[in-house]
């Protein structure tokens, strides 16, 4: 079933809807974490039983006005949240997921900016494979731009003509949408994707990401020795050699291929994929699951 018509369907109920006489040091702002992000940390590595899940639900600024319950269990995996329902107790597959078997959508985007609210999406192409290797689908689409800066033009390769005929933004996103699934967001320097991503989808859907994600820049620093960690450099270190660069589609493959380079080298004490994701971010203590 399409994608919009499936979340049309099952959203029917769920609508989208300082003191100046001290020196003070500048700090950096945090940025602010997206409601999907905030909603995930709620949820890793925890098991909930059905009316204690739902409570969590209904209290959540952005789930709490869908009438979350459970039969919308569908509705939470089109929108990216990848629940197991064991005899009653709910918790992220990833939980007891090995990492060998889970599914990653490995993912690059090109953009006319660095802001998803004042710049557009201008290529996204992604991948996904298991943790063993194994491909089961490929994405790669340019999204149409009218006015595309030089300097992205120069980089990127791409014109205003190339994409004057591309489909619209909206139309790629609910296409992305159905292909990305329940799997798990694996970017170089994913923060950066996933929050631009995440942003577009509650802009032109009122909903954003709900999606796991590990960040292969994170990996390489934890379990590669190199002088330096950007895509292009890893490239050329690790005998990669993809041989286009700053496109999404061949950079998503340069982050598969870093990420199989990082799991090589992965202790062996990481198992499920929550394993590995605490893992990447630092996160202390590894648990086996349900």
């Amino acid at each position: 079933m399409p994608m919009q018509s499936q979340v049309s369907r099952v959203c029917l109920r769920h609508i989208l809807i300082e003191d100046p006489s001290k020196k003070v040091k500048k700090h950096k702002k945090k940025k602010s974490k997206s409601p999907s992000q905030k909603w995930l940390e709620q949820i890793e590595n925890k098991v909930f039983k059905m009316g204690d899940f739902l409570d969590l639900c209904h209290r959540d600024e952005v789930l709490g006005a869908l009438l979350i319950d459970e039969t919308s269990f569908d509705f939470l995996a089109s929108i990216g949240m990848g629940l197991r329902n064991k005899e009653g107790k709910i918790f992220l597959k990833t939980y007891s997921l090995s990492w060998r078997e889970q599914i990653f959508c490995f993912v690059d985007i090109e953009t006319t900016g660095t802001s998803p609210f004042k710049d557009n999406l201008l290529e996204i192409g992604a991948i996904l494979c298991n943790g063993q290797g194994e491909v089961f689908g490929t994405f790669d689409s340019c999204i149409k731009n009218e006015d595309i800066p030089q300097v992205i033009q120069k980089i990127t390769g791409i014109t205003n003509d190339d994409v004057c005929e591309a489909p619209d933004v909206v139309e790629v996103l609910k296409q992305f949408r159905k292909f990305l699934g329940e799997s798990v967001l694996v970017a170089h320097n994913a923060e950066f994707d996933y929050s631009f991503l995440d942003s577009l989808y509650l802009k032109h859907f009122g909903i954003g990401l709900y999606n796991q994600k590990i960040c292969t820049l994170q990996m390489a620093q934890k379990l590669i020795k190199s002088p330096r960690y950007g895509l292009q450099f890893l490239n050329d270190f690790l005998g990669i050699y993809t041989p286009i660069c700053h496109r999404a589609y061949s950079d998503a493959l340069t982050c598969k291929e870093v990420f199989m380079a990082c799991i090589q080298r992965l202790p062996q004490r990481i198992y499920t994929t929550q394993n590995l994701i605490d893992f990447t971010l630092r996160r202390n203590g590894v648990k086996r699951g349900t």
